[in-house]
């Protein structure tokens, strides 16, 4: 997991990934049942966001400020 947020007992984190189809590795999902984590976004050049598992979305690049904002406006 390259990123952990945690905000009160809210855990997400944030994989980056350089591939346009982004696989996560055995390590990463070992980290997110490990670390406790309620959700992951795996950040990747691709045109549009997709769920890849419960709880795992992969989400545009170019989003990441877009998601930030959101995720900050939902913990006010």
């Amino acid at each position: 997991m390259d990123i952990v947020a945690e905000r009160g007992n809210h855990k997400i984190g944030f994989e980056i990934k350089f591939s346009s189809a982004p696989v996560l590795s055995k390590g990463c999902w070992s980290a997110m049942d490990d670390l406790g984590l309620q959700q992951v976004y795996v950040i990747a050049p691709v045109e549009e966001g997709y769920p890849l598992k419960q709880n795992v979305e992969v989400v545009p690049a170019t989003g990441l400020q877009e998601l930030c904002s959101a995720l900050a406006a939902m913990a006010d």
